[in-house]
């Protein structure tokens, strides 16, 4: 049973490293490149259940990252409550089976670990999509209970 829909999906991941390999933070690869990942690394922050690979240029891969699909043809990715890309796709779709965290699941390669991330992961998350004032409510948050704590980034 998937709990998550179609049009309206986010991850999170919240990196205390500045590590700029090509790791994936958290997500799943499934038949025909239908993508539910972030992965933040020299060659771009790739968003989720798209069937292309939407980037935004990114170097620093510390802090939270929210990619986040509100509808059909509004993708997005934000960082530390700022939005760095709005996209539109018409394809992708849920991929049935299990997210990984500090890796994705490589279906598409017959299952298992890929991309396996050496970063250190303080906060992870998926759910519904987001509007952009939660979005950014979201991260705020998260900030907020990281400071709190002491593990915070930024």
């Amino acid at each position: 049973q998937s709990l998550l829909s179609q049009n309206s999906t986010h991850l999170s991941f919240y990196s205390r490293t500045n590590l700029n390999a090509n790791q994936a933070e958290i997500g799943i690869n499934g038949p025909v490149y239908n993508l539910m990942q972030i992965r933040v690394s020299g060659t771009g922050y790739y968003l989720i259940n798209t069937g292309g690979l939407p980037t935004a240029a990114e170097t620093d891969s510390r802090g939270f990252f929210i990619g986040n699909r509100q509808s059909l043809n509004d993708i997005d990715a934000w960082k530390n409550g700022v939005k760095i890309l709005n996209g539109t796709t018409a394809s992708g779709t849920v991929v049935s089976g299990n997210l990984f965290l500090l890796a994705y699941n490589n279906l598409q390669g017959g299952g298992g670990a890929a991309a396996v991330s050496t970063k250190q992961c303080a906060f992870a998350s998926t759910g519904d999509g987001l509007t952009d004032t939660e979005a950014a409510n979201f991260s705020n948050r998260v900030n907020t209970l990281l400071t709190y704590f002491g593990i915070n980034m930024y």
